[in-house]
């Protein structure tokens, strides 16, 4: 067993990829693979934080292959477990890979029918997004190329309507052959890059079925519901809201965990914001992107695969907490979102090293984070060496004789206030 209490992961990949086992003992299992390929399945390893339940900071790394030996565990768990040892290369095995494993073994489980709809409706989800990302290829490409051929009607035309054109035969609003506009576009691009139509609109569905977990490009992230990365993604923002709404109104043990998760979403917030910013950039040519293919395939594999590493494990612990939050006017089961909290921030994903940002003290914080999430910071202590904080005592001090000076109470929200500068 290993004592995380001052380190954290190297990488997203050193953390591992939280496996969707359901039974209860199985159910914070991460799968992690060496960063290496001349490695065998019985170097796989399974690590389990928070073991025993107790809170602690320990870590349980065992081999994978032992897995099944830590419970009895049922059909459909041993389906996934075999899913996971079969797939190769492993070295490949990703977030969303896991997720295509396990919804699919979820789709033909029949003792499960509410999972089995779920899964179902993720498997139709998929496939829309991977049509509306193409359709919109087809968009940006049609502004591209009449840009380049001087077509005023293709360069200026509006999404909306080119995106209705390219869905049926004939645009019944504008009488444009939706066919024809597209075989006027790829022998266009099948002479600008050099290759046939074939190897066009393989790259095209290639690339199309990368991008489809972000959605369509050049949508308003804001509203986007389409693409799996980015739905998770809108809902650990409203998770980090929400949490921020509890934090103002619970006591302040509780508002001072709260504030520790409303710090980690903030942080997996901003990171995979700066990733959005990368492939948006990226995508304003698709027609270099297009020609310059295996290049883009690349880029699209690395950031897609660092934004579904982020979003790992955070989708398991959100449904623990949109099953306490509806509960909030009720006095008598405001208990329940309370537990939420400890209960998340227990297992809440670390921030790995490669991606923790050295500005102001993210590091330092991301650094103490296992100590201080397993061993409540006594009041006026540092969280970084477990002093007394200097600074914080000065301030306080400060700010109590200003308001005795002015003739006022200090303490209460003040105190929290502080606390959360």
């Amino acid at each position: 067993m290993a004592d995380n209490r001052d380190s954290l992961p190297s990488t997203f990949e050193n953390r591992g990829i939280l496996v969707a086992f359901r039974h209860r003992m199985l159910q914070n299992i991460r799968l992690r693979v060496p960063e290496r390929e001349d490695f065998r399945l019985r170097e796989v390893e399974a690590v389990i934080q928070n073991y025993a339940g107790t809170g602690n900071k320990h870590l349980l790394i065992m081999p994978w292959l032992h897995v099944p030996t830590l419970a009895q565990i049922g059909k459909r768990d041993k389906a996934l477990y075999d899913a996971v040892c079969a797939y190769t290369p492993l070295t490949a095995m990703d977030p969303l890979v896991l997720r295509e494993l396990t919804n699919e073994i979820d789709r033909h489980d029949d003792e499960q029918p509410v999972a089995q709809a779920q899964a179902k409706a993720e498997y139709e989800a998929t496939k829309v997004d991977r049509f509306r990302t193409y359709l919109g290829f087809l968009a940006q490409l049609t502004r591209e190329v009449g840009v380049a051929m001087g077509d005023p009607l293709l360069a200026q035309i509006d999404s909306a309507v080119l995106l209705n054109i390219l869905q049926v035969k004939v645009g019944a609003a504008d009488g444009i052959d939706g066919t024809a506009l597209t075989a006027r576009i790829f022998n266009y691009l099948s002479r600008h890059i050099g290759t046939g139509i074939a190897d066009i609109t393989r790259r095209m569905e290639t690339m199309a079925g990368m991008v489809a977990p972000f959605g369509a490009m050049h949508v308003d992230k804001g509203g986007k519901q389409d693409g799996y990365l980015m739905r998770q993604f809108h809902r650990l923002r409203a998770f980090r809201d929400e949490v921020s709404v509890h934090e103002r109104s619970t006591s302040e043990e509780v508002a001072n965990s709260c504030l520790l998760i409303i710090f980690a979403a903030r942080q997996y917030i901003d990171y995979i914001e700066a990733r959005q910013k990368e492939i948006d950039e990226k995508f304003k040519r698709l027609d270099v992107l297009i020609r310059d293919f295996d290049e883009s395939e690349a880029f699209i594999r690395r950031i897609r695969r660092s934004v579904a590493f982020a979003l790992d494990g955070w989708g398991q612990l959100i449904d623990v907490w949109d099953q306490a939050w509806p509960n909030r006017a009720d006095d008598s089961k405001k208990i329940e979102i309370d537990r939420a909290v400890f209960y998340i921030l227990q297992y809440l994903p670390l921030m790995p090293v490669s991606a923790v940002e050295n500005k102001n003290d993210s590091r330092r914080i991301w650094h103490r984070y296992q100590f201080v999430r397993a061993k409540p910071v006594p009041a006026m202590y540092s969280w970084f060496d477990e002093r007394p904080d200097e600074e914080l005592i000065k301030r306080i001090e400060t700010a109590r004789s200003k308001a005795e000076q002015e003739g006022r109470s200090f303490g209460g929200e003040t105190s929290r206030t502080l606390k959360r500068r």
